[in-house]
This record gives structure tokens, C-alpha cells and sequence, in this order.
């Protein structure tokens, strides 16, 4: 007889963020891990016992994010699973009817679907409508999903709430865990290190515009996205803005140990697991105060806060006024907050829910 084991379903592995690193964190040599694909820059990194979906490498990346919620829906493994555990806006809807203990980890509720106003601002008028229309059929079909679990978990109480407007049962806060990412020595290098997707709510854009205006320092920004090409055509004339592109683990340490502070500018982060790894380190995070900042963050005292209404514009103004002395100064109050949101604190809080 076939020993049951636990088994990790996640979107997909297309960057190295939060979600990514959370799923990896839990998963052990026996347990297997089901995405829809895994970038090919990834493949050392997710080094682990994993199920692809989907196995056209050819496929464009927009492609492949469309088919995911499909593959998932007809997805139906069931075979000597101990625990499932779930994560991800598409992966919901894996059909766990006859799977026991199954634990759904709430990111960040689908913001196209459930904050399109904000969120979509496309003056297409035809695809707007099309969205509006699917993010309906999507809504409820997340929603009816979402009650088949047995135990509902969210990153902050800050996506509780957000949650809690649709969902009448009880929702437990489990914070993610941080990789503790400081070395024995701290280094401050004449550079800000930027450490976000690539996409549109991460405001990269008006990152590298206030940076285009900032002779002082210099700008590296890690990791990919569908903005990457646009920010790389913002900055064409700046040599002091550097793209690094999906970095190791061990590239991502000295980076975060050498450079002067982490900007973390996303309008809608439900947590913020980047700037967190900056104050691990020791390294002050540039956020703005709004959603999951304000339950890791406090202004001067472990980051800068950047007004929300004029992002660029404050944000110089902050460099400007920054000094190597401040961050210094910070430090362990940065990495303070960092081991509230240790590994192992993370693990014994879901095996409570897993029992």
C-alpha cells in the first residue's frame, strides 16, 4: 500500500515572488507540488518533486496564463493525498471534492475580478466589458469554490477584511514566513535595490522615472514581468538604472545585504514579503502606507513612507533626503521586524491547521 502524502497546488512558477517562495518553504522530498508551468529560469530553483500541466514550452506566457484556470478546473488527483494545500487565484478551482483536510491560502483576492474598478483602467471600451462580464462568472465560481475547502487561510488581516465581505465562515491569519537573508557583515553600496514583479501595480514605471531625475545613486532592479520591456525603454538613456533579471538566491542575499534599502511602491499589497526580506537584512523598505504595509511597516522606524497620491515626485524627495547614517540607524529595527515572521513560526501555525 502506497504511503499518502501531502500534495502543494500553486498557479504557476513564472516568477520567484512571495507565493512561490511560501509553497517551496512547506514542501518536503516526499510531497509533490502540481502547477500549470514553471519558466525555464526557474528550473533551478524549483527543485523539487513537481506536476506540470502544461507541456507546450512554445506557447507565449499570455497563453499559458490563459489556459491555467481551464487546466486546473478539469484537474481531478485525488490519489493517496494526506493534505492538500492550495494556493493561488487559478488553482482554486482544482476539483478537491474527495481530497480530506484541505487548507486554500489566500494571497491577495483576484483584484482584475474583485477590484475592477481600481484595477483595470484599459480605455478599450469592448475588452473592459468582456473582462467585467468573465470577472463575474469568475467571482462566483471563485466564491463556490472557496467554501468547498475545510480551512481558509489569508497572509494579513488586511485581506481578512477584504475578504470577509464575501466569505461567512472563519478565516484564520497566518503571515507568511521571511527568509532570514542577513549576513555576518553589513555592506551599504552606493545603490537602492528594487525587487518587485515587473507588472503594473508594482509602479516600477514611476520608480525608474524618479531614478531618471536622481544623480546620486544607482537603481537595481531584479526579477520579470509583462512591464519589463517598457521599463527597460524608460531608463534606455540612465546607466545607472541596471536590470539583473531572475536572480539566485545567493545573488539575492549579497544584493539585499549590500544595497542602502529596498523600494517596494505596489498599490494593492495585501503583505509585502519583498520589503520584509530587505529588513532581514537590515535594510529599510521605501512603501507606501496603505493595505498589508500597515501591519509590517512604521514610518522611520523600519521604512520610508511614500505618499500614495504623487508617488514619483515624493518618492525623490525621500532619496534626497536619505543618508547612509538613517539606514544604519534602522537596521535593527529592520531586522527586529524581519524574525517576527520567521520559518518556524510560519510552520507550527499551519500544522495546527493541518491536524
Amino acid at each position: 500500500m502506497k504511503k499518502e502524502i501531502n500534495l502543494f497546488i500553486h498557479d504557476y512558477f513564472q516568477n520567484f515572488g512571495g507565493g512561490e517562495r511560501l509553497i517551496l518553504s512547506l514542501v518536503n522530498k516526499k510531497d509533490l507540488i502540481i502547477t500549470s508551468f514553471v519558466n525555464k529560469k526557474l528550473k533551478n530553483i524549483v527543485n523539487k518533486k513537481i506536476i506540470t500541466l502544461q507541456k507546450n514550452f512554445n506557447r507565449s506566457l499570455y497563453i499559458k496564463k490563459f489556459l491555467t484556470p481551464f487546466y486546473f478546473y478539469f484537474l481531478n488527483y485525488n490519489k493517496f493525498i494526506k493534505n492538500c494545500f492550495v494556493s493561488g487565484n487559478y488553482s482554486i478551482l482544482f476539483n478537491a471534492n474527495y481530497v480530506k483536510n484541505k487548507i486554500f491560502y489566500c494571497h491577495a483576492l483576484p483584484k482584475i475580478f474583485f477590484d475592477f474598478k481600481n484595477f483595470y483602467n484599459k480605455k478599450n471600451i469592448l475588452l473592459r466589458l468582456i473582462i467585467f462580464l468573465t470577472g463575474l462568472f469568475y467571482k462566483k465560481l471563485y466564491l463556490y469554490k472557496l467554501k468547498k475547502f475545510d480551512k481558509v487561510v489569508v497572509n494579513s488581516k488586511y485581506t481578512k477584511s477584504k475578504l470577509q465581505k464575501y466569505l461567512k465562515k472563519k478565516i484564520f491569519v497566518v503571515y507568511p514566513p521571511i527568509k532570514n537573508f542577513k549576513s555576518n557583515k553589513i555592506n551599504y553600496k552606493n545603490f537602492f535595490l528594487s525587487n518587485s514583479r515587473h507588472e503594473t501595480e508594482k509602479n516600477l514605471d514611476k520608480i525608474v522615472k524618479a531614478f531618471n531625475k536622481i544623480d546620486k545613486y544607482k537603481l537595481l532592479i531584479t526579477s520579470e514581468g509583462s512591464q519589463t520591456s517598457k521599463l527597460k525603454f524608460l531608463s534606455r538613456k540612465n546607466k545607472r538604472i541596471k536590470f539583473l533579471g531572475i536572480v539566485s538566491e545567493k545573488k539575492y542575499k549579497m544584493l539585499l545585504n549590500k544595497c542602502l534599502g529596498t523600494i517596494n511602491l505596489g498599490k494593492y499589497e495585501d503583505f509585502g514579503m519583498s520589503a520584509l526580506e530587505g529588513m532581514t537584512a537590515g535594510k529599510p523598505a521605501f512603501v507606501i502606507n496603505q493595505g498589508g504595509y500597515k501591519e509590517t511597516c512604521k514610518d522611520n522606524y523600519n521604512s520610508f513612507f511614500v505618499s500614495k497620491d504623487n508617488i514619483e515626485k515624493d518618492l525623490i524627495k525621500k532619496i534626497k533626503n536619505f543618508s547612509i547614517h538613517k539606514s544604519k540607524k534602522m537596521s535593527l529595527n529592520c531586522i527586529k521586524t524581519g524574525k517576527k515572521y520567521s520559518q518556524s513560526k510560519f510552520l507550527n501555525e499551519i500544522n495546527k491547521l493541518f491536524i
